[in-house]
């Protein structure tokens, strides 16, 4: 569908002008150049050929959905690229709707012509397609009247099959390279994990013959410091030995924290969270200092989820402590359970993720200590990444590990946000069937 005037005004252009014109496409398509390079070769063709005072060629946005201009040829106003268009406004608009090539004599009378330079009267427009789905547009205009011929519209439509098979090959690399960097990022991520997986087996068993040893180094070293008459001067050194002994300790405790985090899910079992949460704390009641404040608020009922017991028991008990620690002896620390509400009534700390959809619980502990320093804070789940002097760092990267083997998250919020300073940690797990 076409609309023909009358004769135009200048003689058609020649065959050999077009091959003339069309010879430089030829070329680039078998050269190294950038596809940005071909396009606008093809539309200085399309210029050249129709003898046009202007030419574009716009793309169809698959985000926007509207037509955008990629190349130009013949514009003094270089705002022409900031132009957009709705498929189905405009000449160009309807081309792209209808898939269908336009060819207006006098434009001022076609209700669907917009004005983007003045003084143009006639117009041509073709569609440029990829398996029958229209991309784009290639369109020509004229100061004359009936400028443009049914050969114009032949030779742009070829132009038009050109640049299509240009962006389809540009759109394929893409995909190609992005495709290439997935399956790159994937095998390194493989490698890291064999490498993590074995060294986590050597760390958990030669931390297995360390603590042993040590042990009986503790032992017999504390009942020669209790026997011997020491000196001033050196009660100083035994204190010392004492308190790298208990570091050694910690440091052996968490690699083996850490392999035990790696049971398998087929381990797992449906259990009560609330009860979990209870008996960690009871394991940390020695470990508030006079003056800290614990406030528990469990879900009423039981809280279902499928998991091993020891493994969450030792996530709470390790984001309980690391509050306890950060508030010191005068702070609040509370710990809140319950069931993670709609995405329409969800706080901002929690973001959408795939798992909206099923029933999530939640385990939050905050404290009002004076929240992560910003250099750690995009470490903070990485092994021996600490803010305590004597820290080993291994608790929020075992908590991370834990959650991960469960089918849930971490998620952090620091300073927080209703108070403006501490941290509020949240283990969101997926919620076991209820009866």
């Amino acid at each position: 569908m076409t609309e023909h005037g009358a004769e135009r005004d200048a003689p058609a252009p020649s065959a050999r002008l077009a091959l003339a014109s069309l010879a430089p496409i030829s070329e680039a398509l078998g050269a190294d150049k950038s596809p940005k390079e071909v396009l606008q070769l093809i539309v200085k063709a399309a210029f050249s050929i129709t003898r046009a005072t202007s030419a574009s060629l716009m793309l169809i946005e698959p985000e926007t959905g509207t037509l955008k201009v990629e190349v130009a040829e013949g514009f003094k106003d270089k705002r022409i690229f900031s132009t957009r268009l709705a498929v189905g406004e405009g000449v160009t608009g309807w081309v792209a709707e209808t898939g269908v090539p336009l060819r207006i004599g006098n434009a001022r009378n076609d209700p669907r012509y917009v004005r983007v330079q003045r003084g143009l009267r006639s117009e041509l427009a073709v569609p440029m397609k990829i398996r029958g789905r229209v991309i784009g547009v290639i369109s020509v205009d004229s100061t004359r009247l009936n400028h443009f011929t049914a050969e114009d519209e032949a030779l742009l439509l070829s132009l038009a099959a050109q640049s299509a098979r240009v962006i389809q090959t540009t759109r394929l690399h893409e995909e190609y390279v992005r495709v290439q960097r997935r399956m790159l990022a994937a095998e390194e991520a493989l490698r890291n994990a064999e490498k993590l997986s074995v060294l986590g087996e050597l760390a958990a068993g030669l931390a297995h013959e360390i603590r042993n040893p040590l042990t009986s180094i503790k032992v017999l070293f504390g009942t020669l410091a209790k026997s011997q008459a020491l000196p001033p001067e050196t009660a100083q050194d035994v204190e010392m030995i004492e308190r790298q002994i208990a570091r050694l300790e910690a440091i052996v405790e968490g690699f083996l924290a850490t392999a035990r985090a790696q049971a398998s899910p087929e381990q797992f079992k449906a259990m009560d969270l609330n009860a979990t949460v209870d008996e960690a704390l009871l394991l940390l009641a020695s470990s508030a200092g006079e003056g800290t404040r614990l406030a528990v608020n469990l879900c009423p009922g039981e809280l279902k989820v499928r998991g091993d017991p020891t493994q969450l028991s030792q996530a709470v008990y390790n984001l309980v402590l690391n509050a306890i620690q950060a508030v010191g002896k005068h702070g609040r620390v509370t710990v809140t359970t319950g069931r993670v509400p709609p995405a329409a009534l969800r706080e901002p700390l929690a973001a959408p993720s795939p798992g909206d959809a099923k029933p999530e619980v939640f385990l939050e502990v905050a404290d009002e200590g004076p929240g992560l320093p910003a250099s750690v804070s995009q470490r903070l789940f990485q092994p021996f990444v600490t803010t305590r002097k004597a820290g080993v760092g291994l608790g929020l990267s075992i908590v991370k590990r834990i959650a991960g083997v469960h089918g849930g998250r971490v998620e952090v919020e620091s300073p927080r946000a209703d108070i403006g300073h501490g941290a509020l940690f949240r283990i969101v797990l997926p919620e076991a069937a209820r009866a």
